[in-house]
């Protein structure tokens, strides 16, 4: 499966593929503050690229529970000069993280060539699939319940995978009656947002159901709290062990994309799930051609 890119390059999907997080925000829970220039935020990411990230995934808002929302021109004078300066120097893939319109907009102009709306879509009232259509650009779909400001508030399910689900096919529907093709759209379940801890968990041992779709799924646990609460770890940044498992149990259960603050322990974990994957799928085929 190959994922067609706006400015003539591709994606192989065939392979797990890495996004690298770039927050260029003040108060995102893991890295706020830490980008905070346009040349810091390009050095990051060109290490981070050279370490196997596949795609930069750049946001302007922080979406972290409690999170204020934050202006589209704000959005923009954050991430625009950044996704400038990094599209002229390097043809790795950018995503814009923003469920705003004009930003979104502005992204692609400055050479971004996909969509992540965590709101898939309904936060623009879906201007955002109408802009993806338009331009043929492919467009990342995520579930969440609530908004940042209180996802976290006691949030409830019947079933929750079947829920998920369930939101995120009628999401993709709707892309497609206004125009996205099936084959620019990305599912995402949106571990942490607007679910407990046992909600995170049952999605995560769920993603194969995610997967079944004709859709390409992107899942993203990188230094959330669950991981903190299952492994003991305060701080965010010493969640990236904890990261590297939720990578592997990711791959295997066939996610293409997986959406990562540090990019090493990840690229490690995801390429040795998929190289026991393959040799186990080549033992099963030998098997089938010369049974004992």
């Amino acid at each position: 499966m190959i994922l067609n890119l706006p400015n003539n390059t591709t994606l192989d999907l065939t392979k797990p593929n890495l996004a690298a997080i770039i927050n260029l925000t003040p108060d995102s829970f893991s890295d706020g503050g830490r980008l905070n220039s346009t040349q810091s935020a390009l050095e990051h990411t060109l290490d981070a690229i050279h370490q196997g990230a596949d795609i930069v995934d750049v946001g302007g808002e922080s979406t972290r529970p409690g999170a204020s929302r934050i202006s589209p021109d704000q959005q923009i004078k954050r991430t625009i000069p950044f996704i400038t300066e990094l599209a002229q120097k390097n043809q790795t893939p950018i995503s814009i993280d923003t469920t705003r319109l004009t930003v979104a907009r502005a992204a692609l102009n400055a050479g971004a060539t996909i969509i992540n709306d965590i709101s898939a879509g309904e936060d623009s009232n879906n201007d955002t699939l109408r802009l993806a259509a338009d331009t043929n650009t492919p467009i990342i779909l995520m579930h969440k319940k609530g908004a940042p400001q209180n996802m976290q508030q006691h949030p409830t399910y019947g079933d929750v995978t079947h829920e998920v689900l369930n939101y995120l096919m009628d999401r993709a529907q709707t892309a497609q009656s206004l125009g996205v093709p099936q084959s620019n759209i990305i599912i995402d379940p949106g571990f942490g947002f607007g679910k407990t801890h046992q909600h995170n968990l049952t999605l995560l041992a769920n993603l194969h159901q995610f997967t079944a779709t004709p859709y390409p799924v992107l899942f993203g646990a990188s230094r959330k709290s669950t991981l903190g609460h299952i492994t003991q770890t305060p701080s965010p940044t010493d969640r990236d062990y904890a990261t590297a498992a939720t990578t592997a149990l990711a791959v295997a259960a066939g996610v293409q994309i997986i959406r990562v603050h540090n990019i090493p322990p990840n690229r490690h974990a995801a390429d040795v799930t998929r190289a026991v994957l393959q040799h186990q799928t080549q033992h099963e085929n030998n098997e089938i051609h010369n049974p004992t």
